[in-house]
């Protein structure tokens, strides 16, 4: 029964305290005869940081095995209840299992529901699961499902496509048991990065979206914002459905017609035609030529008849032109100090030694695809990197320290080195962001023009190519 408020009042005049000279209420554990299990809200913490119970230094506690155990227990559902899982907890579950704790968050919290008044999407699209522990093999898990979507949802004519659904449908690309992604300030970077993407893709940013989902969103617990808060880190493609896309083209059209009448009308007549750079790189693909340059080294090996040669034929290509082009003298008169070594080594592949056999060639053509192979491509140098820096001693790692591959994109932008640079600038942003230091890349391309004084020569290789490279 509860104290009534006179008899309290009386216990105050009376000056009823317990030990300490603190006053003695009914619900107060030191009126207790026995304390069993330990609860103390400076014994647990909560985001796993430090201990979860009271140290033994502390006089006032003791507690058996079972209790402790119990109180583990509270803890650790008390977390999950909070911020969802973590990255010990989600390492005990089967895929199946992370996928349907996944959907269950999402009908619980009503993201995903029928009712289109209430829920944001209609339907989970795809669950993609990546099992990778890093960030950047991550990345390429991201990337992957990013062109298995594209591939679910365009028609024949590349065309995105996704039927006659009205509500917005979603994708879920989820990372169970990388530690990093746990932290949500590194989930941000990343989520940086992609957007970072959007104006060299294809259909990222133009037909879907990208957003995350964190189990400690904004660093706050998940009841602050329960359709934020997933139970692991993940990351969603937004599919908007058929009300959406109208109500965006309405808006649109509007803007245009106060912007320009004169423009809109152009563009309300020919809403579905392509932007000219697209169109461009479109005709370049269909007669396999480029549609304006001076540069005719490698114009053979980028010709019609040979655009299917094998991946060891392309290889083979790309090694012989390293082998001709690493030691070459810069003679001209516009050579800079510290742009190019008038030494006679071309500095641009001053560590072609370093590649070995990692020579990665893919035939894709969809900037998707080729994110999700580079990426691969990074994760996999970076799982060897840090590999041969655990393994080898300091004294063991010769000058200069660095491991590398090359990755050959034959048919992606064989004609347009400055859309190939701003692709690979993407990718290098996120390294310098993500890899802390320890990763670099040089660009070469059949077209490749740099600032004023360079030879450009010394990076235009057979087929556009990226060397990854890898501080020890």
């Amino acid at each position: 029964a509860l104290i009534p408020r006179q008899s309290m009042s009386m216990n105050r005049q009376k000056g009823s305290f317990g030990a300490g000279g603190t006053m003695t209420m009914y619900f107060d554990d030191v009126s207790r005869s026995k304390y069993t299990v330990p609860w103390l809200p400076t014994g647990v913490e909560l985001r796993g940081v430090g201990p979860l119970l009271p140290t033994s230094s502390d006089s006032t506690f003791v507690a058996s095995d079972s209790d402790e155990s119990l109180a583990r227990a509270k803890a650790k559902a008390l977390q999950k209840l909070l911020y969802g899982y973590d990255v010990e907890s989600a390492a005990r579950l089967s895929e199946e299992k992370v996928m349907s704790e996944t959907e269950n968050w999402a009908q619980t919290t009503g993201l995903v529901g029928s009712n289109r008044n209430h829920s944001p999407y209609g339907e989970i699209n795809g669950l993609h699961v990546c099992k990778s522990l890093s960030t950047l093999g991550c990345i390429a898990g991201f990337w992957s499902a990013v062109a298995d979507t594209v591939s679910r949802n365009t028609n024949s004519y590349g065309f995105w496509d996704t039927g006659d659904n009205e509500q917005n449908q979603i994708v879920m690309v989820i990372f169970p048991n990388c530690a990093d992604l746990y932290d949500y300030n590194t989930s941000s970077t990343v989520t940086a990065a992609l957007e970072f993407c959007k104006d060299s893709s294809r259909y990222l940013g133009k037909d879907f979206a990208v957003s995350a989902y964190h189990p400690r969103w904004k660093n706050s617990p998940k009841m602050i914002d329960p359709m934020r808060h997933s139970p692991f880190p993940s990351f969603a493609l937004h599919i908007a459905g058929e009300d959406e896309r109208l109500a965006e083209r309405k808006a649109n059209r509007e803007k245009q017609r106060e912007e320009s009448p004169k423009r809109s009308e152009l563009k309300n007549n020919d809403e579905f035609v392509p932007q000219l750079s697209e169109r461009r790189r479109n005709l370049e693909k269909l007669f396999h030529s480029a549609a304006s340059s001076q540069s005719q080294q490698g114009q053979n090996f980028r010709s019609a008849e040979l655009r299917n040669l094998s991946n060891d034929d392309i290889i083979g290509i790309t090694k012989a032109w390293v082998r001709n082009n690493r030691f070459r003298q810069d003679l001209s008169n516009n050579a800079k100090v510290g742009t190019q070594s008038n030494s006679g080594t071309n500095r641009a592949l001053q560590f072609a030694d370093t590649i070995h056999d990692r020579w990665v060639v893919t035939n894709d053509e969809l900037v998707e695809s080729v994110y999700a192979k580079i990426w691969t491509a990074i994760s996999d140098l970076n799982d060897f990197g840090q590999w041969v820096r655990s393994s080898a001693q300091e004294s063991e790692l010769a000058e200069p320290a660095i491991v590398s591959a090359m990755f050959i994109a034959p048919n992606f932008y064989p004609y347009s080195a400055t859309d190939f640079r701003k692709f690979a600038v993407t990718v290098n942003a996120a390294l310098k962001h993500l890899a802390g230091g320890k990763m670099f890349i040089e660009l070469f391309h059949p077209e490749y023009v740099g600032p004023k004084g360079y030879h450009n020569t010394f990076r235009r290789s057979p087929a556009p190519a990226i060397q990854i490279c890898y501080r020890l």
